[in-house]
Parts: structure tokens; sequence; C-alpha cells
């Protein structure tokens, strides 16, 4: 494991951004991961509806809407889309037929939600306060188990293979887990740095994972060599303001880059060849602070888009600066 002190460079996004004024709302202070993409369609909830918004055409649109409660988690991919909520409830949506399942988990706050296919049968895994992971199959809305863990389960990722889980929380543990059919095997528990973790992202070849942590911290972890190799802290900690909320590899390999987001008013994008420069972008001056509510990539894995107070900005990724091996510091 080493502590990396990175070096700044300016060439990883292109200059200029396009914004949109479109609001994504939270209902939580640490919960700043609501903005996914499906389709092309960023969608994020407004109040207690889920919205859609289309940043090439300008179009936007529902998804759905009255939920009778206002989302903390969402999640959309395979054709559903899932929400929770405070108090344990959950929403599903089938897209193409529009049906729609609610249901009540009888336990607290639905932290973290995430679809998978698990060898052609589609599962809910819900991230909850409880102490659990509660999976249900998709097909049927109805419980497979419950993956019980001895702190509230803040989020967790299935690995692209689909062969592991892993999950963090609000301690500084983080488990993994080995898929078989329906059991998921703990296998290992690594350590953060001293607090608990909010986000976790798998890389494309599934050997490498991340953790975005509440302390301000991106941890990264090799499954082969069962490892912690990296830790990189935000650019604001320590201090509330560094808390990192999301992180997310890259889906596109040529690429190579790990993005995150801070709590407030800053992101940064690392280059994952050597783990050794990143490039930190500041979204409002010293003296005002800019609440981030979300991030996610687009689809084609070219653009970035950040919810920030009433608005999303978009940023391009400079594609070119990627293939070459030059960089432009700033230091």
């Amino acid at each position: 494991m080493t502590f990396q002190n990175l070096k700044e460079i300016n060439n990883m996004l292109n200059p200029g951004y396009k914004t949109h004024n479109i609001s994504v709302s939270i209902q939580h202070w640490q919960l700043r991961d609501m903005l996914k993409i499906h389709e092309n369609n960023l969608i994020f909830a407004q109040g207690d509806k889920i919205c859609g918004y289309d940043p090439d055409t300008k179009e936007s649109s529902i998804f759905t809407e009255n939920l009778g409660f206002y989302p903390t988690s969402l999640c959309c991919d395979h054709g559903y889309l899932a929400v929770g909520g405070q108090k344990s409830q959950l929403c599903i949506v089938e897209l193409q037929s529009k049906k729609t399942f609610s249901t009540n988990l009888q336990g607290s706050i639905n932290n973290a939600v995430q679809i998978y296919n698990h060898n052609g049968e589609l599962r809910l895994m819900v991230c909850n306060n409880d102490h659990t992971i509660k999976v249900i199959n998709l097909s049927n809305n109805e419980n497979i188990c419950n993956i019980s863990h001895p702190f509230p389960v803040n989020n967790c990722q299935i690995s692209n293979d689909g062969k592991l889980l892993a999950s963090v929380g609000d301690t500084n543990d983080v488990y993994l887990y080995a898929i078989e059919d329906n059991n998921y095997r703990l296998i290992h528990n690594f350590k953060l740095i001293n607090d608990g973790g909010f986000k976790v992202t798998w890389n494309t070849t599934s050997n490498l994972f991340s953790v975005a942590t509440q302390d301000g911290y991106i941890c990264v972890y090799d499954v082969r060599n069962l490892e912690k190799i990296h830790v990189i802290p935000t650019k604001q900690t320590p201090g509330l303001k560094g808390a990192c909320r999301t992180v997310m590899f890259n889906r596109k390999r040529s690429l190579d880059i790990l993005f995150y987001t801070e709590h407030m008013s800053s992101f940064g994008i690392i280059d994952t060849r050597t783990f050794s420069k990143r490039q930190t972008v500041l979204l409002s001056q010293a003296d005002r602070d800019t609440q981030i509510s979300g991030a996610v990539f687009s689809e084609c894995n070219e653009r970035i888009f950040v919810a920030v107070d009433d608005k999303i900005l978009e940023y391009t990724i400079n594609t070119p600066s990627r293939r070459v091996s030059s960089d432009y510091s700033i230091n």
C-alpha cells in the first residue's frame, strides 16, 4: 500500500463545460450519488418523482411520480428503475411495460440500490441501515436472502464478471464476498483508513475495486493479492468538504481513469495507469460552497455529468490526451 502524492495536471478534460438548467434533489447529507444514466437519459430525483433529461435533445421526461416518499437512492439498469427511501420504502419500475411495484422492506434507510444479472436472473441489491443487504429477484419481487453485516451498509457493488461483491458501511471495514448461486460467502475483510465508506466501484477487468470514504480518501484494492494498493486523499482532505461521496472507474479501457466527487465544490480524475497523476476541478470560489448531488459518465464514457446546486454540468474527456504519454503540469 502506498499513500499517493499526486501530480496535478490539466489536460484530462477539454477546456470549458456545458450547463443544463436541471436540479437534482438529495434527501440525506451524506448520500450524494443521485445522478444516473439510461439510454442517453440522465436519471435523477426531483421531490417525490424520478425524472429523465436528454442532454443532447434537451428533452425532459418523467419516469415515475407520486412515489409517496423522497428518494435517498436510485439505480437504472437492465430495463429496470429502482428507488429507495428514508423509511425502507422501495419502488421498482419495469421500464418497457411501466409496471410498478412498491413495498416497504421493514428496515431503515435504503442507502443504495444496485441491479445486476446473476446467470440470467436479474437481482436487486438493497443496502440498508439495518445492517443488511437485501437481495431481491426482479422477476417476482421476492426476497432471495439477506446478507448480514455488523454495521449499517452504505453501498455495495458486484464485480463486472459477476463473481465478487464488495460492501462498505459506517465502519472502516470493506467486506468481499464470493458469489455462489444463492450464497454470498465472505472471503476477506479489508480496511479503509479511519472512517466509513460510501461508494464502491470495480474496474472493467474485475481485478481492482475502489472505495470512496467519509474521511476523504479513495482507497484502491487488488483482489488478486487481497491487498490495499493505493490511498489517495481528496483535494480538500482533511475536513468535511473533502469527504469522498462517489467514485467511478471509467468503462472505456483505453481511457484508464477513475473519477470521484467530494462533499462540496470539487471533483477529480485520476490516471489509473500509474495512480500518480490527477486533474482537480474546483466548482466555486473559495468564499462560496457548491453542493454536489451526483455524477455519472455518459454511456459512451467520453463525457462526465456533475449535478451541482440547481444545474448539471457537462464535461468532455480529452480522449486524444489519454493516447499519448505527455501531460501538462499545473504545479
